[in-house]
């Protein structure tokens, strides 16, 4: 059977992550709800779809036993034709001197990508291009320079960077210009460029309150027409800010919401408070409430010596010129 459909899916950066405050992981769950959505959206998961990674399929380049196991469940569940997973910044691991994906190696049609190659899928020319570090691969010049001296037209270019359309300067040095590559641009590691400027897809949830988006995308190419349809994610995961004692309002649609609580006085006092009407509330972050900020008048008084603050006292008190002299004279002394 030949597959029609390709699901291009943004970095997904599974992770689970410890907190002081939680007993789990708002985020963790949150994945965990997406992944379900996506394995029972038959749009999305069946037979004659492939699946794609765009890369840092894992938040570490050493995964928690409870990230791997989700990332497996994940991928056997699939019913895709066949799954590619392409290597991120995030997947390389130098201590091992492996990538995170590789325990991937032993599923069934299933290709990892770590190095730049071409690809022919369904018929479609595919250049892919993982992102690497300099100096793992003997016979790859820097990833920079490799890139930007590539050349060719394809059908997709798929690739883990920060090209030219996304230079924040002038000879930005974390963008990689391929402009003398020619083909339809589908790219992961940015995860929240509005309007999927250049084929970035987002990231299937935001993984700080910077990334936030009114709506997320995904795409689903279809390989006949080689058209994209951008598919909307639900919104999984929110991120809020709670001034201490404002009231929190959780709606009842809401999936997974990570609070930062500010200007506490007592740390202990604060939790208690919001967790007794939300006993499952997730904290990321608390901030103390900062004292109040001493005035300008009075750091500048604070600089004055005794002998400037007596003076004052002298001329506000009229004291003689005899006696302030006489005073002043046993001040330098002191």
């Amino acid at each position: 059977m030949k597959a029609t459909k390709i699901f291009f899916e943004g970095d997904l950066q599974i992770y689970h992550p410890s907190s002081e405050y939680n007993k789990e992981s708002a985020r963790f769950k949150a994945t965990e709800a997406y992944i379900d959505w996506v394995l029972n959206n038959s749009k999305l998961n069946n037979e004659e779809t492939i699946y794609f990674s765009l890369g840092d399929f894992f938040e570490l380049s050493h995964p928690l036993p409870s990230e791997n196991e989700l990332g497996l469940s994940y991928l056997t569940q699939g019913k895709w034709k066949h799954k590619y997973i392409l290597s991120g910044n995030h997947c390389y691991n130098r201590l091992r001197n492996d990538f995170s994906i590789s325990i991937f190696n032993k599923l069934l049609n299933t290709t990892l990508i770590k190095k730049p190659q071409e690809l022919d899928i369904e018929g479609l020319s595919t250049l892919c291009l993982p992102y690497y570090y300099d100096n793992i691969y003997s016979d790859l010049k820097p990833m920079k320079v490799e890139y930007e001296n590539m050349q060719g037209e394809y059908d997709i270019i798929i690739s883990h960077i920060q090209d030219e359309t996304q230079a924040f300067i002038s000879n930005d040095p974390n963008s990689i210009n391929i402009s003398k590559l020619k083909g339809e641009r589908i790219q992961g590691h940015l995860h929240a460029v509005k309007n999927n400027v250049s084929g970035y897809v987002n990231s299937p949830l935001a993984n700080t309150k910077g990334e936030v988006l009114d709506k997320r995308y995904c795409f689903l190419y279809d390989i006949e027409t080689k058209i994209i349809e951008k598919v909307e994610i639900p919104n999984f995961l929110n991120y809020e800010e709670v001034v201490y004692p404002d009231p929190i309002n959780i709606k009842e649609d809401e999936h997974f919401t990570v609070y930062t609580i500010k200007d506490y006085t007592d740390k202990q006092t604060a939790i208690d408070f919001y967790r007794k009407d939300n006993p499952n509330l997730y904290i990321k972050e608390m901030i103390k409430k900062k004292l109040q900020s001493v005035s300008d008048e009075y750091k500048s008084q604070s600089k004055k010596s005794i002998k400037d603050f007596f003076e004052d006292y002298s001329s506000e008190n009229k004291i003689s010129k005899e006696l302030s002299n006489i005073i002043l004279e046993k001040i330098a002394i002191l």
